[in-house]
């Protein structure tokens, strides 16, 4: 159970920052770290750290449109070998709706993995401001590789980022 509440809490606390954090331009560029964890995991330790960068895109009446990259370094994938590590890649386009103090997103894409596999991926999130151009990341997602007999992820993520 203790797996559980930390990238929960984490994601709480990004969406209860919303209502003391000021509204925020989400247009532009940003980039950022998160740390994931998939608590369904047959591994204990299925945990990974992760850059992502990307770009958004305000297309009129609150709708928000972007495409993003993310490498996701995994210490103990569950997609290789038991015990080996793996870096995946992937690409995603996504779709949110600026509700003033958050960029509340869904998101679908394709990756890369040095398992072996390709995968798609689709979740959802918010990024929450902070501070000017900083804002936090609360994201659920689901990752299948397109090899047959490799688990599903469930991914839960936290993390940082910066608009430039």
């Amino acid at each position: 159970m203790r797996t559980y509440l930390s990238p929960l809490l984490a994601a709480g606390l990004c969406l209860g920052m919303t209502g003391i954090a000021n509204a925020q331009d989400f247009d532009g560029a940003y980039g950022g770290a998160y740390g994931r964890i998939n608590p369904n995991g047959t591994f204990n330790n299925d945990a990974s750290v992760g850059a992502f960068a990307g770009y958004n895109m305000d297309v009129g009446n609150g709708m928000i449109m972007g495409v993003e990259g993310e490498l996701d370094y995994d210490f103990n994938s569950e997609w290789g070998a038991p015990g080996d590590d793996d870096l995946t890649a992937s690409a995603n386009l996504r779709a949110g709706v600026d509700a003033g103090a958050a960029l509340v997103y869904g998101k679908a894409g394709v990756g890369y993995s040095t398992a072996g596999t390709a995968a798609w991926n689709v979740g959802g999130g918010a990024d929450v401001p902070i501070a000017d151009d900083y804002f936090m990341r609360g994201e659920v997602e689901r990752a299948d590789p397109f090899a047959a007999g490799l688990p599903t992820r469930y991914n839960v993520k936290a993390g940082l980022g910066l608009r430039f």
